[in-house]
């Protein structure tokens, strides 16, 4: 199913990211990635906060799968994805920093 939402780029794999229908009913996930693909599926039924904290989840799953790492604790992983959620929200400025930041050379105050 097409989405209005962007390719999700971890660790420099242009993620696609569909939006499915009874996802969760059908496996019991929110989301769910696809390496081979490199597809992000998530369910329709998600409201927008859950929606985020999914894309969160899947994508540190890439980054730990890039990393070589095959074993993923669940449960911290969504840990992580709700914390990161709301840094991001909370810390608007952050965001802006890292956008602007330098790509070569020594990071300004």
């Amino acid at each position: 199913m097409k989405t209005d939402l962007p390719d999700l780029v971890v660790g420099g794999i242009d993620y696609r990211v569909e939006i499915v229908p009874d996802l969760a009913r059908n496996d019991g996930a929110d989301g769910e990635i696809k390496y081979g693909p490199s597809l992000i599926r998530m369910d329709s039924g998600l409201d927008h906060q859950s929606l985020l904290v999914g894309l969160l989840h899947e994508a540190i799953h890439a980054i730990l799968t890039q990393a070589g790492y095959t074993d993923h604790d669940e449960h911290c992983i969504g840990a992580i994805s709700y914390g990161l959620l709301q840094i991001l929200r909370d810390n608007p400025w952050l965001v802006g920093r890292i956008t602007i930041w330098p790509r070569s050379g020594p990071a300004s105050t």
